[in-house]
């Protein structure tokens, strides 16, 4: 299970970022799947349990809730995913095709329990699935990956600077984290092998 904390420092005016969120995404959140886009259009869907809600961290908005929590079997897009994601999404990595994460480019790696599918929110797109649910051990880039990260990954990181071989995601899995990377001309995904989070030093890839 991923996880977001509220910090004071979350805005200009020390308002914690996370304030507005109604229950249950103010004490648990699974995963959260990011728009890459900024200002006004920026938008952040929260996961928790079997729902979902639209939120963004953009200073000037008048409210950080951008569409009310719902079921995720209720959800214009994710509502149209296959079983387990319309009711449950674990972690999301968002792929960075050549730096283009908008528009055609737009691609997130959703996970659920021991599935991973492919999936976009580009509204123009016909579907949002990308590729169909398969077991993540069989995943082009999570199947390259060493236990226990093939089979279950709790939380992803993505770093900001994130585009060609700067690209890197850390991965969470049990009490263990790895760097990952799905850039298609790195000759593997893994950047940084796997070590223990509580005891790890701060992973340089």
């Amino acid at each position: 299970m991923g996880c977001l904390a509220s910090t004071a420092a979350g805005d200009p005016a020390g308002v914690p970022v996370f304030a507005a969120l109604p229950a249950p995404f103010n004490s648990r959140v699974d995963a959260v799947l990011s728009r890459m886009q900024g200002g006004s259009n920026e938008t952040h869907f929260i996961f928790s349990g079997d729902q979902v809600i639209e939120y963004t961290t953009w200073s000037y908005a008048k409210t950080p809730v951008k569409a009310p929590p719902m079921p995720i079997a209720s959800h214009s897009i994710f509502g149209r995913l296959p079983a387990p994601f319309n009711t449950k999404i674990d972690a999301v990595l968002s792929k960075q095709n050549g730096g283009e994460q908008s528009g055609s480019g737009e691609c997130h790696i959703a996970l659920s329990g021991d599935l991973a599918m492919e999936i976009t929110t580009w509204t123009y797109d016909k579907t949002p699935v990308k590729k169909a649910p398969m077991p993540i051990a069989n995943h082009s880039i999570f199947g390259r990956l060493p236990m226990p990260f093939n089979t279950k990954v709790d939380a992803v990181l993505s770093k900001a600077s994130n585009a060609g071989s700067a690209e890197c995601h850390y991965i969470f899995s049990g009490d263990q984290v790895m760097a990952v990377t799905t850039w298609s001309h790195a000759p593997s995904p893994l950047k940084v092998a796997p070590t223990k989070i509580d005891g790890a030093a701060l992973l340089q890839s």
